[in-house]
C-alpha cells in the first residue's frame, strides 16, 4: 500500500504535490467534518452518460489533451477523482473559461468535503480582490448591532461542536465575520462558511455571496428583491402546480409564510448540514436559479401530503417534517430539482410584472398617505370647531344672562324711583300736619311716629335693596366690552371654518369614492393577468 501510494506521488508533479499539502493543512483546521472520503468513493463524480458533458466535449476540441483526457475509472478509483479535482481548482482559470458547462456538470454530481472550500474561494473569486487583507482592520472597527449578534449567536447551529461553547472559539469567529454588516438570518450562511475555512477566507466568501450573487439585496429594508423572489415563486406555483397553489390559496396560506427562509438563509436553517453544504456548492455554481429549482422541487415532491393538511399544519409540516424525511436521502430532491425546466426570460418577464405592480402600490400607498394626513387634518379642525362652538355656547349663554340681569336691574331702578316719590309724599304730608291743635297733634304725632318708623324700616329695606342692584348693575357694566366684540368675532370664524371642514370632507369622500373605484379596476386586472394561461 505504502508503494503504490509512493508510486502515485512520484507520478505527481511538484505543484499537485504542494497542493495535496495545502488540502490536509486545511483539512486539520475543519473542526468538523461533514463527509467521509469513503462515502466519495462510493459516488462517482462524472456521470459518462451526460448530455451536457458529451456535448461539451464535442465543442472543445481546441482544449488540450491533458484536459480532454480528465476521466474517472468505472470503479470510481478515489486517487483518479483527486486527480480531477486537484487539477480544477490547481487550474481554475483555464477550466473556467473553456469548460464551465462541464465544471457545472461536475458540481451537481458532488463535490469532495476536502476540495469544498477550495472550491467556495475558486467560485467566488476572492483571490481577485482585496477584502482578504481588509478584514484584520475591519475585524477591529465596533458594531452597532453587537447586543443583536451576541443574541442571535446562541440560537446559530447551537448543537454544532464549534458553536455549542459559549463565548468559544466558534462564536467568537462567528461574531468576527458578521460584526461588519449585520443582518438577522446572515449568522447561518456565515457559520457553515466558517465549519470550512478560516475567519478571513469566510468573510471574503461571504462578501462574495452578498455582492456577486445579489443576496445583499434580500436584506434591504424594502424587502424589494426578496418580494420579487416570493412573486416568481407563486407564479411558477400556479403554473406547474396548479393544484397545491388553489389549495394554497384556499387556505390563505401565503408564499412568504414558509418561502423566505429558503432565500434569505439559502436553506441553511431548513437543511441539514450535507445538504445545506450541497445546496451551497449548487447556489455558488448556479446562483439563485438553484434555489428556485429546488424549491419547486421541493413542493413537487410533497405535494400530495400538503394537500391534506390545514394552513398551520403545513407550517408544521415545513418545520419539522420536511427536515426529517430529507435528512438521510438527499439526493432525489437535487437530482428531481435539475430536471425542472427552468426559463430564464419568463422570469425576467415576471421581474417586469412585478416591478409594475410595486410602482402602482407605491403610488397607491403615497395617495392613501395623503388622505390619511388630509383626514387627520380635517380631524384636527373638527375638534377645533367643536372647541370653538362650545365656547361660542358659553358666550351666548353668557350674553343671555346679560340680557336678564339688565333687565332685572331696570325694573328695581324703577320700583327704587316709586319709593322715592312715596317717601317724598309721606314727608309733605307730616310737614302739613304740623299746624293741627295739641290734642290732634299727639295723635296725630304717635301715629305719625309709628308711621315713619315703619316707613324708615321699609327705607332701610329698600336702600339696601338698592344698594344690592347697584353693585350688580355696576359688575354687569363692568364685563369688558372688547371680550364681548372677541367673542362674537370668533364666533363668525368658527361659522366660516365650519363651512369650510363641510367642503373639505365633501371633497375627501368624493376621492375616496374615485379611489375605491379605480382600486376596483385594479384588483380586477390583476386577477384577469394572473388568470391567463
Amino acid at each position: 500500500m505504502i508503494q503504490s501510494q509512493d508510486a502515485y506521488l512520484s507520478g505527481m508533479t511538484n505543484e499537485e504535490i504542494e497542493l495535496l499539502k495545502k488540502l490536509e493543512e486545511e483539512n486539520r483546521r475543519i473542526a468538523y467534518d461533514l463527509k467521509s472520503p469513503s462515502s466519495v468513493i462510493l459516488n462517482p463524480i462524472v456521470n459518462a452518460c451526460s448530455p451536457e458533458l458529451h456535448n461539451e466535449q464535442g465543442r472543445e476540441d481546441s482544449i488540450s489533451s491533458d484536459l480532454n483526457n480528465l476521466t474517472i475509472d468505472s470503479d470510481g478509483n478515489l486517487e483518479n477523482e483527486w486527480v480531477i479535482w486537484n487539477k480544477l481548482v490547481n487550474n481554475w482559470p483555464v477550466y473556467m473559461k473553456k469548460k464551465s458547462i462541464w465544471i457545472k456538470d461536475l458540481i451537481r454530481h458532488g463535490v469532495p468535503v476536502h476540495f469544498r472550500p477550495l472550491l467556495w474561494q475558486c467560485l467566488t473569486k476572492i483571490d481577485t480582490t482585496n477584502v482578504k487583507q481588509n478584514y484584520v482592520g475591519l475585524m477591529k472597527m465596533s458594531s452597532p448591532c453587537e447586543k443583536a449578534i451576541q443574541r442571535d449567536i446562541t440560537r446559530t447551529y447551537p448543537e454544532h461542536q464549534f458553536f455549542k461553547e459559549k463565548n468559544g472559539p466558534g462564536q467568537e469567529s462567528l461574531f468576527n465575520v458578521i460584526k461588519v454588516g449585520y443582518c438577522q438570518g446572515i449568522g447561518f450562511i456565515a457559520g457553515l462558511l466558517l465549519m470550512h475555512m478560516p475567519e478571513e477566507e469566510a468573510f471574503a466568501v461571504l462578501v462574495s455571496i452578498m455582492q456577486d450573487y445579489t443576496m445583499r439585496e434580500m436584506y434591504k429594508p424594502d424587502m424589494y428583491h426578496l418580494g420579487l423572489c416570493m412573486y416568481q415563486l407563486e407564479c411558477l406555483i400556479q403554473e406547474y402546480l396548479p393544484d397545491l397553489y388553489r389549495h394554497f390559496q384556499a387556505e390563505n396560506f401565503h408564499t412568504s409564510m414558509y418561502a423566505s427562509s429558503w432565500f434569505l438563509t439559502i436553506f441553511t436553517t431548513q437543511f441539514s448540514l450535507n445538504m445545506a453544504c450541497r445546496t451551497i456548492d449548487l447556489f455558488l455554481s448556479e446562483g439563485m436559479e438553484m434555489i428556485f429549482r429546488i424549491s419547486i422541487a421541493l413542493l413537487e415532491i410533497h405535494q400530495d401530503e400538503l394537500m391534506l393538511l390545514s394552513m398551520e399544519d403545513m407550517l408544521k409540516y415545513f418545520q419539522k417534517e420536511i427536515p426529517i424525511k430529507h435528512a438521510t436521502d438527499h439526493e432525489s430532491l437535487f437530482q428531481h430539482a435539475f430536471t425542472f425546466e427552468y426559463n430564464g426570460k419568463k422570469m425576467k418577464k415576471l421581474e417586469k410584472e412585478y416591478t409594475a405592480i410595486r410602482k402602482e402600490e407605491q403610488e397607491e400607498q403615497i395617495e392613501i398617505r395623503i388622505l390619511r394626513n388630509e383626514n387627520r387634518f380635517l380631524k384636527q379642525r373638527v375638534e377645533n370647531l367643536e372647541k370653538s362652538l362650545t365656547l361660542a355656547n358659553r358666550l351666548i349663554e353668557g350674553q343671555v344672562l346679560n340680557a336678564q340681569y339688565a333687565e332685572e336691574s331696570y325694573q328695581l331702578k324703577r320700583e327704587n324711583c316709586n319709593f322715592k316719590k312715596q317717601i317724598e309724599e309721606l314727608n309733605y304730608l307730616i310737614n302739613n300736619n304740623n299746624n293741627h291743635d295739641s290734642n290732634n297733634q299727639t295723635k296725630n304725632i304717635n301715629s305719625s311716629d309709628f308711621f315713619v318708623e315703619s316707613n324708615d324700616n321699609e327705607l332701610e329695606i329698600l336702600q339696601e335693596t338698592v344698594d344690592r342692584l347697584s353693585d350688580e348693575n355696576r359688575r354687569l357694566q363692568s364685563t369688558p366690552n372688547s371680550e364681548l366684540a372677541s367673542l362674537q368675532e370668533e364666533l363668525t370664524l368658527v361659522k366660516m371654518r365650519d363651512a369650510e371642514a363641510q367642503v373639505n370632507l365633501n371633497e375627501l369622500r368624493q376621492r375616496i369614492a374615485d379611489l375605491n373605484r379605480e382600486w376596483q379596476l385594479h384588483d380586477s386586472t390583476c386577477i384577469n393577468i394572473k388568470t391567463k394561461p
